[in-house]
């Protein structure tokens, strides 16, 4: 109570702004100190673990760093409880600092493929099952115990029972030894996910080096050929760590203890060729999928590879985890509109699993720019960005107009944020489109275009956005097609048409947005070409540009398998 007279009587005395002031500025610094500090200290973790995972033979632990553990935690090494500390994001295993390096030693993290080597005249080796592989403690309240099914795993306070990180069953430490059927604690079937696992004892190294790079990995096909494995269709999933409010950073580590590392693959040029290569080179003798972790532009990525390649027998589905800020072609496929934060990554696996496969028309923009003899308009046309491409691929849809400004404005924007936030996001789009209301910079587009649907020019009334739709959704959730009476067939992605429709303003788009107003439907065509006479801002699915006077020819492409998840 004193104190507390005290601390009252102390702050009384600040009763002017000055002192106000000085605390708040006392408080910033010590919280950015704090947050550098923490920046500092999981830097260092990812270089040590760097470090550790390119020693000895076997794949190391990979160690991410807690600042603060939100459930009670124990040490795998000395047992204790710790309130920070690293978690092997492989393994599930947990130490405090001072126990890294032991810990790191002592305990094998979880094999990603097989260590021995076998021929097919080794049946013994044929025949092999794999080994659980049992992490003690630090188990979820009311797991269930797969040998006595009582739902008390790791309900005690003390590093307690054990979790196999492969078949994710839970068993109490007496159950374990006490089993007299010890086939059923030794050998794991890989649980729930046996069917998307890239099993381990199926693959094997091509080399001696410690990598995580599927390249250097291969699939025995001897002791796939020798089993039971037709319904086996691994899951590769590509997570791209820049979309929406950058959650792949959350995500991924659950994918990494649920799976393979090998089959968890971070969104880059080199990375995504290696493991498309890969897939190809076994489409023969094994069906693969794809979980895509992003936007409308990392699906675009994914799928503009896949069509490099010709693929023997079976070619990859692709299914969505939306992390980006519009996600249309998710809503189309009904995975949702996004997830923020944690993710029960469980629940989307076997949604995965269950998913059933659809066919996506994809288009083909090719963009044919008209050269201008008029040295005055020349001019003004090379201070504006130019696509350099003349084709390219579109699987939601291509605007030209207000809509496309909005999201051109938006990207020069989002290179500047710090924070990437999905609700901020949304923000910066509503701040462009409120501005684009009143400047009305593509109020001029009709008088500069001509619109060919299937070689029949269409006139236009006054619109200052055309857009090509070959989805449902569009805009972030609108589902233009279904707001108000149309007189047309209901749009499918599969169907070889795509729908064209325009945009009177961009205050328009936001009555489309609240469903107060519908869209100018123009019509549905299996080929598109438009003409402009002067530059105009462009954008084939969300990816926005500014575009000097082109012919552009949109046509049917190809089609490619997706992944549609189920509405139970």
């Amino acid at each position: 109570m004193k104190n507390t007279i005290k601390f009252a009587n102390w702050l009384s005395r600040w009763n002017d702004w000055s002192g106000i002031m000085r605390i708040s500025i006392v408080t910033a610094l010590f919280v950015i100190i704090v947050v550098l500090f923490g920046l500092k200290k999981r830097k260092f973790w990812s270089k040590l673990s760097n470090n550790f995972s390119q020693k000895g033979k076997h794949l190391s632990h990979n160690w991410l760093w807690y600042d603060l553990f939100t459930t009670p935690t124990y040490c795998n090494m000395c047992q204790s409880v710790i309130v920070s500390g690293a978690c092997c994001i492989y393994c599930n295993l947990y130490t405090d600092e001072k126990c890294l390096k032991k810990a790191d030693k002592i305990f094998r993290c979880k094999h990603i493929c097989d260590i021995h080597g076998a021929s097919t005249s080794d049946t013994t080796f044929l025949k092999r099952n794999w080994e659980h592989k049992w992490i003690k403690g630090n188990l979820k309240l009311k797991s269930n115990c797969f040998i006595c099914h009582e739902d008390d795993c790791g309900s005690n306070p003390t590093l307690s029972d054990y979790r196999c990180c492969w078949c994710l069953r839970t068993v109490h430490e007496a159950c374990l030894n006490s089993v007299s059927n010890r086939e059923l604690i030794d050998w794991c079937d890989f649980g729930d996910f046996k069917n998307i696992i890239l099993k381990p004892n199926l693959i094997q190294k091509k080399s001696q080096v410690s990598s995580i790079s599927i390249k250097d990995y291969k699939v025995n096909s001897d002791i796939l050929n020798s089993s039971d494995y037709v319904n086996w269709t691994p899951l590769f999933v590509f997570a791209n760590w820049t979309s929406g409010s950058a959650d792949a950073s959350l995500i991924m580590p659950h994918f990494y203890r649920i799976l393979n590392p090998l089959q968890v693959v971070e969104m880059t040029k080199e990375n995504i060729e290696n493991s498309i290569k890969w897939m190809q080179d076994y489409s023969d003798i094994v069906e693969f999928k794809i979980l895509v972790c992003g936007g409308d532009g990392s699906i675009g990525w994914i799928l503009d590879t896949l069509s490099s390649y010709e693929f023997k027998k079976f070619r990859p589905a692709v299914g969505i985890l939306p992390l980006g800020t519009g996600n249309d072609l998710s809503r189309t496929l009904n995975w949702g509109q996004g997830y923020i934060g944690d993710v029960d990554i469980e629940d989307i696996l076997h949604e995965v699993i269950r998913a059933e496969h659809v066919k996506l028309d994809r288009w083909q923009v090719k963009i044919n720019k008209i050269n201008k003899k008029r040295s005055s308009e020349k001019s003004v046309f090379e201070k504006l960005t130019k696509n350099s491409n003349n084709s390219r691929n579109m699987n939601n849809y291509f605007s030209i107009g207000c809509d496309a400004l909005v999201t051109l404005n938006f990207h020069k924007d989002r290179k500047n944020m710090w924070f990437p936030n999905r609700i901020l996001n949304k923000l910066i789009y509503f701040k462009y489109g409120t501005i684009d209301t009143f400047l009305k910079e593509c109020r001029t587009l009709t008088e500069n275009l001509e619109l060919q649907l299937d070689d029949k020019i269409i006139e236009l009334p006054h619109l200052e956005s055309i857009v090509l739709l070959n989805i449902s959704h569009w805009g972030g959730g609108v589902e233009p097609w279904k707001i108000g009476k149309s007189s047309f067939p209901e749009p499918k992605i599969d169907d070889g048409y795509i729908e064209v429709f325009g945009i009177y303003s961009s205050f328009h788009i936001a009555q489309m947005q609240v469903g107060l107003n519908e869209p100018y439907r123009i019509g549905r065509a299996q080929k598109v070409r438009i003409k402009t006479t002067r530059c105009f801002p462009v954008q084939i699915d969300g990816e926005p540009f500014e575009q000097a006077p082109s012919v552009f020819e949109i046509s049917l492409s190809n089609k490619v398998t997706m992944l549609r998840k189920n509405s139970i």
